[in-house]
């Protein structure tokens, strides 16, 4: 941010120049004079101003920062410790015009007066005025170089001194600019020992460090001659500011074209090679055959239309001359004696021409080979039977042999009697070879139409493409520079990339290019190269690559000139936005909230050397394991990234792939959702694990409940199948004994047959009831509270009709829906029948009451009689067998288990003479509530819900 720090004077200064900085002190001068100074480390400082006598010029600062004017009158004038003085006697050149005060890079002061240069020793100036010159001079300006050499400008001359002695003179000077010469000046050195010249109103001069002069104006293209500064930037540039001109950047020209300009005839050159006096051949669309040699072209026509002067190959004949496909037929024609002629022999549609090491001439035709060793002539494939697609590409191996590319992707070892093919095995294998360039070791690269670049060696094909990080996937030229580089020429323009990268790429070791790239900013003037033609690219004996391009004739480069002497540009990330919100780069760690969408970054590269050419690696720590080729692309997107910590990494590279691998970084966390943290992960894992655990136990608890349930089943049938086998065998085995015995005896005492009959009668009722109570017990149908209470007061009603006792029942009108199980049934029922025996025996009752009381967790029921009632001596005979059968030892005591094994009590209330009362109380499992139909079985009370 900028901060106004000095209020507008009432006099417009137009300018002020800084003179020093330091961490403590700023001086600027004013173009009156004026001393302006302060200490910038402390904000309440005010800027102090120093007025000097009158308004003199300010020239230079020392080494020992003092600061060097001219008043108007041509005397010199100091400012040391914020005191201005006047430099006694002018140092010794008092009496001289005075012209010019300079500072070199070491400090020392130089002055320009009149017939003298002199450079202050600390004391005075001394005389440095080179002595091998003319006497009378006029140093107006003063540059002085690194070096310690000056270059001077002596009115309209100007000259380099080293020493006391002229070394260098620029002649071109001499009148160039007349009286104008330095006015508005200012001398540059560049890091190269170069000399630059800018002149407000003459453009922009420049001598190189070996003697070279170059002026560059408008006719040069550059905006405006009125140049008012210069400067050379990190990466090398020079920059430029011109009045009504801009800001303008000089680039060195590393492209040299051969075009219209240069005098050729046609914008497209379709072939090149070079004949045998040094020069090129450039063959023409249109234009006919040109010979370029020390900067001029000659021009050749093949036939006098249009369509006849196209050149398509050239290749040069052994002997000189050359070998053309021209014309509309592209036919063979030669070049020999300064004349082009065609030649007998009939082939037609030729694409490309070699000339091998032998002599031998090989030609790829649109129907096959064509080859002629200077005694016979074959057209390959035809002779063998075998019809061969258009081959566009030819080159020899050191070892002499001869490669071929044709239109369907196969490449052909070619012999004069056979031709051996080879074919790629991958997706690609029938995109056209273009050309081809053979490599010292044998090694074959060939250039195809969309198919990338292929590395044929050892008989195995690896095809390189724009996946694998080339950057284009259309090759029309192959070159190699001999330096371990290989040249493609592109319709995109010109690539630089070297063959161990190709072959890393190729055996497996990395899968990224570094190339670099050339186009117009390189002096190209179109970059498009032409296809389709072979040779379309040359290597010339002194080194150069020449290529032919479509509508910018043939271009050319020395390889040993463009080698990377850029610095590594700055790589800069210029903003950060999330889910589209931007974050702030300046607070350390970005936190990007749960549920983000997507983080958007970009980033650039700060270079002016093809700044657009600028290509770019990332790395996402956290997601990413190596670099990812982001090539020129400037953004990245990243989208629904698990929450947890990562690190943003981008390096780059400037147009000559030098990179910067320190690069930019910034952190960022994306935050999770509560349930995405660790703490929930942990509480939901032991949560699950305990509910597994939890779900396991009652799974098996309840197996084991069934299990339980099962055998406490097995056992109920167990003792239900006892206590029906004891009743069989007690009642029925016992009633079937007796109507045996009586059937025994009837026999036997015929005269009692009636009674026995009678009493084998009532036996069989016996035993009927007895089968029909036993039928009762086990029939799961009167497993109900409902049947069993129809049951026993139908048995009480009956038994005791026939004993003649009064039964009265107070029973519910309703009963619930329950369920009783059998052994309840049966001991409830043995419990009553036993109790209404001992009435009918023992207790001389006349009356009988039968109560049922329903509770919510139980039911009672009361046998009620009007007897005798019990005595002390029957209660104290309850131990004694021989007593009456309740208070026996098979009366309360049996009626008390009964009921303890249905989970109930038997109470017995009586006293003499006052009859007796059996209370017989039962447990419900489950609380009869709201209606529900519990279910009554043999155990413990189960709590109600």
């Amino acid at each position: 941010m900028f901060t106004n720090e000095l209020p507008d004077q009432p006099t417009f200064d137009l300018h002020t120049t800084l003179v020093t900085s330091s961490s403590n002190s700023v001086t600027f001068v004013t173009q009156y004079g004026e001393v302006l100074q302060r200490n910038p480390t402390d904000a309440r400082a005010a800027w102090k101003i120093f007025t000097p006598p009158g308004t003199p010029a300010f020239q230079c600062a020392d080494a020992e920062n003092r600061l060097w004017f001219l008043t108007h009158d041509g005397h010199i004038l100091q400012f040391s410790q914020g005191e201005f003085k006047t430099l006694a006697d002018d140092g010794g050149l008092a009496g001289s015009d005075i012209y010019t005060l300079v500072a070199d890079p070491q400090g020392r002061v130089w002055a320009g007066a009149e017939n003298e240069i002199a450079c202050w020793n600390g004391k005075a100036f001394e005389a440095m005025t080179p002595t091998n010159g003319e006497a009378d001079i006029q140093p107006r300006e003063l540059f002085p170089l690194k070096s310690g050499a000056l270059w001077v400008l002596d009115n309209d001359r100007l000259r380099k001194m080293e020493g006391r002695a002229w070394t260098t003179e620029v002649p071109q000077w001499r009148g160039l600019l007349g009286p104008a010469s330095g006015r508005g000046m200012g001398m540059h050195e560049d890091r190269a020992g170069g000399v630059w010249f800018n002149h407000y109103g003459n453009g922009l001069f420049h001598i190189t460090p070996d003697g070279r002069y170059q002026r560059l104006t408008v006719q040069d293209d550059l905006p405006s001659d009125r140049v008012g500064a210069w400067f050379q930037s990190s990466d090398g540039g020079i920059w430029v500011g011109m009045d009504r001109g801009g800001l303008a950047r000089l680039r060195d020209r590393r492209f040299h074209v051969i075009g219209s300009a240069e005098g050729l005839p046609a914008r497209t050159a379709m072939s090149v090679c070079e004949s045998p006096d040094g020069g090129m051949w450039i063959g023409t669309a249109g234009g006919g055959l040109c010979h370029w040699t020390n900067g001029t072209i000659t021009r050749y026509a093949v036939g006098g239309s249009s369509s006849a002067n196209f050149v398509f190959a050239i290749a040069p004949r052994h002997g000189g001359g050359a070998w053309l496909s021209a014309a509309e037929g592209e036919d063979l024609y030669q070049f020999a004696d300064d004349q082009i002629l065609r030649v007998s022999w009939d082939v037609h549609g030729i694409k490309c021409i070699l000339n091998d090491s032998r002599g031998r001439v090989w030609m790829g035709t649109k129907y096959g080979i064509a080859y002629s060793d200077g005694h016979e002539r074959r057209i390959l494939g035809t002779n063998n039977v075998a019809t061969l697609p258009a081959v566009r590409a030819l080159a020899e191996t050191p070892d002499g042999n001869v490669w071929a590319g044709a239109d369907d992707g196969t490449i052909y070892h070619c012999e004069p009697d056979k031709l051996t093919p080879f074919r790629p095995t991958d997706a690609l294998a029938e995109q056209p070879v273009y050309s081809l360039a053979a490599d010292s070791d044998g090694t074959l690269w060939a250039g195809t139409f969309r198919g990338g670049l292929l590395r044929f060696r050892n008989g195995n094909f690896f095809r390189i493409t724009a996946q694998d990080g080339l950057p284009v996937d259309v090759i029309s030229q192959i070159l190699d520079d001999g330096q371990g580089r290989l040249w493609l020429g592109t319709h995109q323009g010109i690539y630089c990339i070297a063959k161990s990268a190709l072959n890393a790429v190729a055996d497996g070791y990395t899968n990224k290019l570094d190339y670099v790239i050339y186009g117009r900013h390189d002096g190209m003037a179109s970059v498009e190269c032409s296809d389709g033609y072979q040779p379309a690219c040359w290597r010339a004996s002194d080194g150069k690559l020449w290529f032919a391009t479509v509508r910018g004739g043939a271009t050319w480069v020395n390889p040993n000139e463009v080698t990377a002497r850029s610095t590594p540009p700055p790589v800069l990330i210029e903003e950060v936005r999330v889910d589209g919100e931007l974050a702030d780069l300046s607070g350390g760690k970005i936190i990007v909230p749960p549920g983000h969408k997507q983080i958007d970054i970009r980033y650039t590269a700060l270079s002016f050397e093809g700044g657009e050419r600028a290509r770019f690696r990332y790395r996402v720590d956290g997601q990413d394991t190596d670099w990812v080729d982001a090539d020129t692309r400037r953004t990245l997107q990243l989208r629904n990234l698990p929450p947890r910590e990562y690190r943003f990494h981008v390096i780059g590279c400037n147009s000559e792939g030098v990179w910067n691998n320190a690069g930019a970084s910034f952190a960022f966390e994306v935050q999770p959702f509560f349930y995405q943290t660790l703490a929930f992960k942990i509480i939901a894992g032991i949560l699950v694990v305990g509910g597994v655990s939890i779900a396991v136990r009652r799974a098996a608890t309840r197996k084991y409940r069934r299990k339980l349930a099962l055998l406490q089943q097995q056992h109920a049938i167990e003792r239900d199948r006892a206590r029906i086998a004891k009743d069989i065998h007690d009642d029925i085995g016992a009633g079937l004994t007796q109507i045996t015995l009586l059937t025994e005896l009837a026999r036997r005492e015929p005269e009692q047959t009636s009674a026995n009959l009678e009493r084998i009668t009532h036996s069989a009722r016996k035993l009927t009831k007895a089968m029909d109570e036993i039928v009762w017990a086990v029939d799961p149908q009167h497993d109900t509270f409902e049947g069993l209470m129809d049951y026993i007061s139908a048995y009480a009603e009956d038994f005791l009709r026939v004993a003649g006792v009064r039964c009265r029942m107070d029973l519910p009108v309703s009963l619930p829906a329950t369920r009783v199980d059998a052994e309840l049934r049966y001991n409830l029922f043995l419990a009553l029948k036993e109790t209404l025996n001992n009435i009918a025996k023992h207790a001389q009752a006349t009356e009988v009451w039968l109560r049922l009381k329903i509770e919510s967790d139980s039911f009672t029921l009361m046998v009620e009689d009007n007897g005798r009632g019990l005595t002390a001596s029957t209660e104290a005979a309850a131990s004694s067998p021989s007593g009456d059968r309740l208070a026996g030892g098979s009366g309360l005591e049996n009626l008390k288990k009964r009921l303890a094994a249905v989970g109930g009590d038997c109470v017995v209330i009586s006293e003499p003479g006052q009859g007796t009362r059996v209370i017989m109380t039962v447990r419900l499992t489950v609380r009869v509530k709201n209606g529900a139909s519990p279910i009554l079985a043999i155990g413990d009370t189960v709590p109600a819900d």
